[in-house]
């Protein structure tokens, strides 16, 4: 997560809270007289204020709000898909008089149980999260909240794959464009876990002072979501103080107490030459040994070095340049960069990638299914719709092996044409490419005489916009056979559904006896 979008996360909350105190303030001073006669009255005030389009606050048990202690037993959120956010036992200790000399000094705010079932149904879409923009909400009077303490915070299993509880205290402050913020999070139950968050802010120099800790024992929720071998005990740090307008931070992720990678993440703001909004630039540098985080037999494809650089820039607009990209292993090396338009159809890429050793044995591959591996592979892609509208492809892959099958080489060239959309027509992306493949073993007796050790074949493909993939032609050609295919594969919004027809021509039909388990002659 950005150090912007923490920030913004930070006013989301700061907004509720300070719409919810304001009307109390106001109504303290005028009807002092006539404490707790109107707590109804406020309670849906509040509600009212808090609640919006796609959002429907609701309190009840509203007592004190005229005193300076005030509690409310429940409160909920909810939107089209019903309750979302329940609050019980909320507490408000203030300082009325404070309020005199244009300040909220809140002596604690907290409450017993807060539970968050999954995630809110958004019905908007969010911001740009341009870090130029973000501003502190520059209130009429100061806040400051001595204690923010929650006893039990428990997150929906829908939210993380199982329900997770943990208390929350700290404190906050807000006065004249400058906040800061200290909070601690604690897991109650099962693996020791604690989340800790300090930062500052100030609209008048920008800059943004922040520092996240996450810290878990063994078998934690960290190592789980990512499936880390073991489940370490993880520790996290994000740690930067710069303007926001060109903010940078250090990174460290260390498991059973030892750092395994580390680096700077940036982030800095773009002004548009033409006065339209701001963009952003990014770039990511970090390195280390991954294998402990890895699972063991891929030790040797990742080693002890891994490097990942990343650079890149957003519009305002929301086109994306991706002006750098170097990945290396022990096995491989990646580089690339791209253009992107705001409809996300690319206007450029370049991609070279390579694996293999430097003493040419076969090196595992961190894919699924069986083992995998292979000597040597190679990919070069390219496109820029500047020059055409054709992009081109290589990819060649020795020595690649898998359970039941042995191929000693494999090309696959081609290429094909990118469209990018108009307000006429739409985006249309294709590809004609051709392979063969020579020497291949099958363990499978009926396969390998059904098949032979050498096939070749074209295969050709089309999609509009989300349509359908249309296939117009995928064959394969060996000794005495020759097999097409055409059909269509949906989206995933129809389950990526296969539509096809096959044709088949075997100049011997005894090929197929094995497998069949029939006894077959003559041509099919």
């Amino acid at each position: 997560m950005t150090a912007g979008a923490i920030l913004r996360r930070m006013g989301r909350w700061l907004a509720p809270l300070a719409l919810c105190l304001l009307p109390l303030g106001a109504v303290a001073q005028d009807l002092t007289a006539q404490e707790e006669q109107d707590s109804g009255l406020i309670a849906s005030f509040v509600a009212s204020n808090l609640s919006g389009v796609s959002r429907s606050v609701t309190i009840a048990g509203f007592d004190g709000a005229l005193s300076s202690r005030a509690t409310i037993r429940v409160l909920t959120v909810a939107d089209e898909g019903g309750v979302w956010l329940r609050m019980e036992g909320l507490v408000l200790d203030w300082d009325r008089g404070a309020l005199l000399g244009g300040r909220i000094d809140i002596a604690e705010l907290s409450a017993a149980q807060i539970s968050i079932l999954r995630a809110p149904v958004s019905t908007t879409t969010p911001p740009s999260p341009q870090a130029s923009a973000f501003a502190l909400p520059d209130l009429p009077v100061s806040v400051d909240i001595a204690s923010i303490r929650a006893d039990r915070i428990t997150l929906g299993a829908p939210l993380l794959g199982e329900e997770l509880s943990f208390d929350v205290t700290g404190r906050l402050s807000l006065a004249g464009g400058e906040g800061s913020a200290d909070l601690i999070a604690r897991r109650l139950e099962g693996q020791t876990g604690q989340f800790a968050l300090a930062g500052t802010y100030s609209n008048a120099s920008r800059i943004l002072g922040l520092t996240l800790d996450l810290n878990e024992a063994p078998d934690g929720i960290v190592a789980r979501l990512l499936n880390l071998p073991g489940r370490p005990a993880v520790a996290l740090a994000l740690t930067g103080t710069a303007p926001i307008d060109s903010y940078g931070a250090d990174l460290s992720i260390a498991t059973d107490g030892v750092e395994r990678i580390s680096g700077q993440v940036e982030l800095a703001a773009r002004p548009d030459p033409d006065g339209g909004p701001a963009g952003r630039a990014f770039s990511l540098d970090i390195q280390g040994d991954v294998t402990p985080l890895l699972a063991p037999q891929y030790s040797d494809f990742f080693g002890p070095d891994v490097h990942l650089q990343v650079q890149g820039q957003q519009s305002g607009d929301g086109a994306a340049s991706l002006s750098r990209l170097d990945i290396s292993t022990a096995s491989l090396t990646l580089t690339g960069s791209a253009d992107f338009t705001a409809q996300g159809w690319p206007e450029r890429f370049s991609l070279q990638g390579q694996i293999g050793r430097a003493d040419g044995d076969p090196v595992l591959l961190p894919i699924a299914g069986g083992a995998t591996r292979a000597r040597q592979v190679t990919l070069d892609v390219g496109f820029d719709a500047a020059n055409a509208d054709a992009w081109t492809g290589a990819f060649q892959l020795v020595g690649f092996s898998r359970p039941g099958l042995f191929i000693p080489g494999l090309a696959l060239t081609g290429g094909g044409t990118i469209l990018q959309a108009t307000a006429d027509d739409p985006g249309q992306f294709s590809a004609d490419l051709i392979y063969a493949a020579q020497g291949v073993r099958l363990d499978d007796p009926a396969l390998a005489r059904a098949l032979g050790d050498r096939v070749s074949g074209q295969v050709s493909l089309s999609r509009a916009d989300d349509g359908p993939v249309t296939v117009s032609a995928l064959t394969v050609t060996g000794p005495g056979i020759e097999a097409a295919v055409q059909g269509s594969i949906a989206g995933p919004a129809d389950g990526f559904e296969i539509a096809s027809t096959v044709a088949l021509v075997a100049a011997d039909a005894a090929r197929f006896d094995l497998l069949t388990g029939l006894s077959l002659g003559g041509a099919a």
